[in-house]
Parts: C-alpha cells; sequence; structure tokens
C-alpha cells in the first residue's frame, strides 16, 4: 500500500497528500497518522479505514466548494506542470535511484519507472495521469498505439477520404506499431534500419509504391508523436534509404497489366451476349469503358445529369468523381457507338444494384463479375477490367492523337511546364475528332443491337 509506511522503529505510518483544490478549505497540507506497533495485516485495515474516510472528506470539500462556486472542481492534469526537460530528467534518475535501493536490482524497467512517477504526482500534485501518459510526458517510453486515434482526429480526419485513412492506419498498425510496439531508449536508428532492410530480402517484397507509403507514414507519425512530445527519441524513418524499383523487384513477380487486343475484345463480347443469363449492365459497363477509357469507378459513379450536349448536338461526359485531381470535371467526348446506351439512362447510367462496400464505391461488384467472366475464358492476371483504359489509350495512339489531347480525355497529367501548370483543357470540339476514330473491329462485327 503506496500510502502506508513503517519506520525503523517499528511503527506503522499513514500519510495522505490532501489535493491543492481543497487544501484551503480543510487548512493543511496532508493527513497523517501514526497506527503504532501492528502487524502488516492489521496496519493494512486500519489504514483502508482511514483512507476511506479521509477520501470521503475530501469529496465532501469539493461539493462544498463546488456549492459555493458553482463550478465543479477537476484535479489537476499533466498539462497543469511546467516541468522543463532537465527538471524531467531529474525526476527520472531520482525514480530509478529509488527503485534501485528498493529492489536491490541493477535495472528496473521503463512501466516500472513511470507506475513510480505516476504515484509521487497523485500524492504530490494529485496528478490524474495513466503510466503510459507519465512515462510519455517524462521522455521516459511512448506505446505509439495509445494516440493513434488522437493522430486520426488531429491529422487524417477530414483531410483525406475514408479508404486513404483507412489505408494510411493500417500501416501505421501493421508496420509502426507492430514493430516498434515501445519507444524508449531501445528505440535505435539500426532497429528502424533492420525493418527496413527486411523488405530487400524477404520471398515476397512488397510494391515500391508500398514501400513508399510504408517510409512515409511512419514517418509522418512519429514526426507527430515528436511535436506532441509523446516522444524524444529522433525520427529514424527520415534517415531511411529508398528502395529503388529495380530492388523491390527483384523477387517481385507481378505481371505487368496489358490492353487487350481487337481478338480478345470478341472473345468477352461474344462471351457476354451468347451468356445464359446475359449481364446487361456488364455489358453496357464494358462498351463505356471501351469508348471513354475512363476507370470503372469513374464509369459507375456516372449519372444522367453528367451527360451534356454541345452546340452541335454531340454528347459528352462531365466526370464529376475521379481518382486524381486531374482526372475530376474532365469532359470526355461520347462515341457514337454508346450514344444509344447515355441517352437511354435516368440516375445512374450503370446499374450495379445494392452496394454495400463501405467506401460508398459502387463499382465493387461489378467488377468482381467481370473477373470472373474473364478468368472463365482463361485470361491471366495481366488482363484486367483496367486493361480496357489501356486498350482505349492505345487505340489513340494508334490514329495520331496529340499527347496533350489523350491526356485530356483520360485525365493523365502533362509533367511539362507548359502544358502541365499553365494550359487549360482542350475544348470539347477538339477532342471529338480523336474518339470517333476509335473502332473495335471483332466486336462491331458480332453486332451493336444487343444493348
Amino acid at each position: 500500500m503506496k500510502n502506508l509506511r513503517i519506520s525503523k522503529t517499528g511503527y506503522w505510518q499513514l500519510r495522505l497528500v490532501i489535493p491543492a483544490d481543497v487544501r484551503d478549505v480543510l487548512g493543511k497540507r496532508e493527513f497523517k497518522k501514526s497506527l503504532g506497533q501492528l502487524t502488516k495485516q492489521e496496519a493494512e485495515i486500519e489504514a483502508n479505514l482511514l483512507l476511506s474516510k479521509w477520501k470521503f472528506e475530501i469529496l465532501r470539500c469539493r461539493q462544498q466548494l463546488k456549492n459555493i462556486t458553482g463550478t465543479e472542481t477537476n484535479p489537476v492534469n499533466l498539462q497543469h506542470l511546467s516541468f522543463d526537460d532537465d527538471h524531467k530528467k531529474r525526476i527520472t534518475r531520482q525514480a530509478v535511484s529509488s527503485l534501485e535501493l528498493l529492489a536491490g536490482a541493477p535495472e528496473v524497467s521503463n512501466q516500472n519507472v513511470a507506475h513510480h512517477i505516476r504515484e509521487r504526482l497523485e500524492d504530490d500534485f494529485d496528478i490524474s495521469a495513466t503510466e503510459d501518459d507519465v512515462g510519455a510526458y517524462f521522455g521516459i517510453y511512448c506505446k505509439p498505439a495509445s494516440y493513434l486515434e488522437q493522430y486520426r482526429l488531429e491529422k487524417l480526419s477530414g483531410l483525406v477520404n475514408k479508404r486513404s485513412e483507412d489505408e494510411h492506419l493500417g500501416v501505421l498498425r501493421n508496420q509502426f506499431i507492430a514493430n516498434f510496439p515501445i519507444i524508449d531508449d531501445r528505440f535505435t536508428k539500426r532497429m528502424v534500419e533492420q525493418w527496413w532492410d527486411s523488405f530487400r530480402v524477404c520471398e515476397k517484397p512488397p510494391a515500391p509504391s508500398t514501400l513508399r507509403k510504408y517510409k512515409s507514414h511512419c514517418s509522418a507519425y512519429m514526426r507527430w508523436l515528436r511535436r506532441k512530445e509523446y516522444t524524444l527519441r529522433p525520427n529514424f524513418f527520415d534517415e531511411l534509404e529508398p528502395i529503388t524499383k529495380r530492388e523491390a523487384s527483384k523477387k517481385r513477380v507481378i505481371p505487368k497489366r496489358k490492353a487487350f487486343t481487337d481478338t480478345e475484345i470478341g472473345i468477352l463480347w461474344s462471351a457476354m451476349i451468347s451468356a445464359k443469363k446475359p449481364d446487361k449492365p456488364l455489358q453496357e459497363l464494358f462498351l463505356l469503358a471501351l469508348y471513354t477509357g475512363c476507370r470503372i469507378e469513374e464509369l459507375c459513379q456516372l449519372q444522367e445529369c453528367d451527360v451534356k450536349q454541345t452546340e452541335t448536338g454531340r454528347l459528352y461526359i462531365d466526370i464529376p468523381v475521379s481518382k486524381t485531381e486531374r482526372g475530376e470535371e474532365r469532359l470526355v467526348p461520347v462515341h457514337k457507338a454508346i450514344e444509344p446506351i447515355v441517352t437511354s439512362k435516368t440516375g445512374y447510367l450503370v446499374e450495379v444494384g445494392i452496394v454495400n462496400n463501405r467506401y460508398g464505391e459502387r463499382s465493387s461488384a461489378i467488377g468482381k463479375r467481370f473477373s470472373r467472366l474473364k478468368s472463365k475464358l482463361n485470361f491471366g492476371a495481366d488482363k484486367v477490367f483496367h486493361s480496357t483504359r489501356k486498350t482505349f489509350i492505345d487505340k489513340l495512339k494508334e490514329h495520331g492523337t496529340p499527347e496533350q489531347f489523350a491526356a485530356d480525355i483520360v485525365g493523365h497529367e502533362i509533367h511539362t511546364m507548359t502544358y502541365g501548370v499553365y494550359a487549360s483543357g482542350a475544348p470539347i470540339s477538339t477532342l471529338f475528332q480523336y474518339v470517333d476514330q476509335i473502332s473495335y473491329k471483332s466486336l462491331e462485327q458480332q453486332t451493336n443491337d444487343s444493348v
């Protein structure tokens, strides 16, 4: 029992520091009483009775103050302390010395040191804090998991979409916290480099883009922990050498996505229209992708109101939602082959049924239907729905479309100062001539009347 001590003469003594907010009311700084020469068990029983009485007296005084002032007094917390770094280090050294003396051991754990300081703060200042908070405040140790929710609210919520937020937190849980659950004086540059180097030698290393996220997210969290003074350890993540694309790809064998050939498009289309239960939404989605080059989620989010008309009567799509900033609010010409689809719809252009995706993405279920279909037709991992976008871009290139116009249609960045920074998108009237040239002979030879 922390308030109970035995003197050298064998007398048990009980002390309880009175919280600062009620000291003036009680007229003293602490309660204390000598219990006499008792056995330890008898002393603890007597001490519990007295402590209950004293704590009741403290509560009564607080209630009295509340009735007088109309406001409730609160215990002091760590933020009320104004200890500088030297003071914190001095308190920590004293705690370590006291514990080593009591335990008779050369080393004590950081958790024991934080526990000892917390008890002292509670006795001397009526501090209300957890051991982890005390450990962080005094720079003894930090548990990164304790502050993840605060980090989410301060740095992520409202600034990124829900999927990006979950991805960011997933990296911190699975990489930062899983590998560095406690940050203390044993958290070294060598430890962080060993974690990083493990990706160079593992059997299936993550993709280079994934590794960049690991480094970026971990470094950002460590930077925030330091700014909040939850830890004083250096941010070793900032010092990591990037893992090059060549290094990461040595053992990573992932098929590069390829465009569909005209023959493959014919095979897919034939399977779609000849199925026992034709999937009309999937057919329409497939055609929209082939003739616009849009991403699957872009197409599934399109509504009737996103289809506009030029002064000459041609239709075009004003893309409202995209994966990238460059992709949003771009204008995509409507090819003659898909005009019947976009003019016959009310509401969404692609019917996907009930949406159960936690991020509100409409493409999840219909995208899986396409994956099942192409797998039945023995297409490999290098051919996916996104291959339709590659196919469309190849068609633009085949017909000599200038790169800046192709970028305007599909929503790619232009990496030059003149066109990329200062130039506006090309007028929609200019883009029609390039989209109108696109054709798929194997598909068009079968039928255009199936939709």
